[in-house]
């Protein structure tokens, strides 16, 4: 049985080595802590919008099949405006920030929707528009 002082001789080490187990599994990247998030603002409020609509993104590339997977999700001013899942294949992958997606079929149909990684920078070119997406991250369920 521990006995008061010697507990509070193991205290600060036992805290340190718990501290030190924590932050190696968020390093390493155990149970998921730190997602990667890509935002979009328009400069300009859509159609019957009256401000601008904000695009958060995130991903799943599948390096082995050559897929990613878009999770959209869009909102303005007056809240949530909906989430889109969509899936390209046959993308051109080199590495986790550098690959290449284009234009096919999404979802059962043709749509000019053409996406990127470049240095990890994503860009999206979509009926025309392009667009240049700001790295968020979230640590923890935390942006920074």
């Amino acid at each position: 049985m521990l006995t008061q002082p010697r507990l509070a001789v193991l205290w600060p080490v036992l805290a340190r080595r718990a501290f030190a187990l924590t932050l190696v599994a968020i390093v390493t990247g155990c149970a998921n802590p730190v997602e990667r998030e890509y935002v979009w603002t328009r400069a300009t409020p859509a159609l019957a919008r009256r401000t601008p609509s904000t695009f958060v993104i995130r991903l799943k590339l599948d390096r082995d099949k050559r897929s990613v997977v878009w999770f959209e999700d869009v909102h303005d001013g007056d809240g949530d405006l909906g989430r889109t899942t969509k899936t390209w294949s046959n993308c051109v992958v080199l590495d986790d920030d550098n690959w290449e997606c284009k234009t096919g079929m999404v979802l059962g149909q043709v749509i000019p929707d053409d996406i990127e990684m470049r240095s990890g920078q994503l860009h999206q070119r979509y009926w025309g528009e392009e667009r240049h997406f700001t790295l968020r991250r979230k640590i923890l369920g935390v942006s920074f």
